[in-house]
């Protein structure tokens, strides 16, 4: 009886991916063709709590529109915090984040 599975590997892999600088910051503005702005663009973000801890600490971050976006980190690393500010959850200590162009405070980023 022949071996089913003997043969080239049918899901080869390419070696690692180059990643890159992982803490560039993004250009200015990637608005795409279409004119309309990134879906998320967060910008100097900094979450310090009462305790002293800081949980952001100026971060910069574009998010283009109809992109697909994965938000992964270990324990305290500050995702939560971020989710939680774009949300109008937690308060920032400083820096801007807007969502599709308005002030993640406004209705229209609701």
């Amino acid at each position: 009886m022949a071996d089913t599975l003997s043969g080239p590997d049918p899901l080869p892999t390419a070696g690692p991916l180059p990643l890159g600088d992982p803490l560039a910051t993004p250009a200015a503005s990637t608005f795409r063709s279409g004119g309309s702005p990134p879906a998320l663009r967060v910008e100097g973000l900094r979450k310090t709590y009462e305790d002293g801890f800081t949980a952001v600490a100026g971060l910069d971050l574009e998010i283009p529109d109809g992109a697909c976006f994965g938000l992964l980190g270990p324990n305290g690393a500050g995702k939560t915090t971020l989710i939680g500010s774009v949300s109008n959850i937690v308060r920032p200590s400083a820096g801007s984040l807007s969502v599709f162009g308005h002030d993640y405070r406004s209705r229209q980023a609701r």
